[in-house]
């Protein structure tokens, strides 16, 4: 087991603090899972267990490997000395700058010297995240993409005071976990991941806030269209594929046309009339707790099912 001996912290038990956990787990890694309420922790529960029943219907795991996963979870109230062995410590909490800052200058207070500080912000800015820490040069942000236990690739973006020697740890452990470490040169707001997919969030909520398209139309034009081809041939191979010329008269019709906005205000107005998203019954759709699990459940079979398609499926 790659990480057999390794003691890991992981603070959130939402879905990603909560298959982040596993999947440590299942790599052979000690877990404590820091919560705030009995209502987390039965959710952190309860989604892994969902995990691993994924994991076993589509025999990715063993049932004695699901077991030791289990075994190796432990859980805990807050952040307090129950980290103090910790060689790494991930903060998965909600985007919010203040609790993340707070959260790492506790963990400071009670992990050791050495413990590896890593935050898996969707695109908070890592200097502002670790502006309080004691020690910046061993901290990171490790954005994994939800969910962390299946999706393969994890962006590490250091701040401007991250020492080398931990981007080389954080990257052997990225590895160490199965997956690989996309090593980002400078921070920036959104890293790669969510710049690429929010200039497309942009869009799509442009098209159908102007009546161009349903939210349903946009919605099958990317994923029984675009996305069929992106497990195979990123943008960027696309254009190469498609000829400079062709792609450069196509955008330049194209690019005057697209949306430039600045705010959110699409979303804006749709919070504003409580619709909040699937959680709590409604957004852009209209939800229930039985649509909304078999929603999940479907994006995680089909990410297992393009994973081996293209020779990347998990491996615990």
């Amino acid at each position: 087991m790659p990480l057999s001996g390794t003691n890991v912290g992981v603070i959130g038990a939402g879905s990603i603090g909560s298959s982040l956990a596993l999947l440590c787990a299942l790599r052979g890694a000690e877990v404590i899972v820091c919560f705030r309420s009995d209502g987390s922790l039965q959710r952190c529960k309860e989604q892994i267990e969902a995990s691993l029943n994924l994991l076993l219907s589509e025999s990715l795991v063993t049932p004695a490997k699901a077991q030791s996963a289990r075994q190796k979870i432990a859980y805990q109230t807050g952040i307090d000395a129950g980290l103090a062995r910790a060689d790494a410590v991930f903060e998965a909490v909600a985007e919010e700058l203040t609790a993340k800052k707070a959260i790492f200058a506790k963990v400071e207070s009670v992990a050791g010297n050495q413990c590896l500080l890593g935050s898996c912000t969707s695109g908070l800015p890592a200097n502002a995240i670790f502006a309080e820490t004691t020690n910046p040069d061993r901290a990171v942000v490790t954005h994994f993409a939800n969910p962390p236990l299946l999706m393969p690739a994890v962006e590490l973006v250091p701040g401007s005071r991250t020492s080398t020697g931990t981007m080389t740890r954080a990257q052997s452990l990225i590895e160490a976990l199965g997956k690989e470490a996309i090593i980002l040169k400078a921070d920036t707001p959104g890293h790669l991941f969510n710049r690429i997919q929010f200039a497309m969030l942009r869009e799509a909520m442009s098209l159908v806030s102007h009546g161009i398209a349903s939210a349903e139309q946009v919605d099958q034009v990317v994923k029984y269209g675009l996305a069929l081809r992106l497990p195979s041939e990123g943008p960027l191979e696309k254009i190469d594929l498609a000829g400079l010329p062709l792609v450069e008269a196509v955008a330049s019709h194209v690019f005057p046309a697209l949306d430039r906005s600045l705010e959110p205000t699409y979303l804006r107005r749709l919070i504003a009339d409580g619709r909040l998203g699937a959680d709590w019954g409604n957004g852009i759709y209209a939800w229930s707790d039985e649509s909304r699990a078999r929603a999940v459940d479907r994006r995680a079979r089909q990410i297992i099912a393009q994973l081996k398609l293209v020779g990347k499926a998990p491996a615990f």
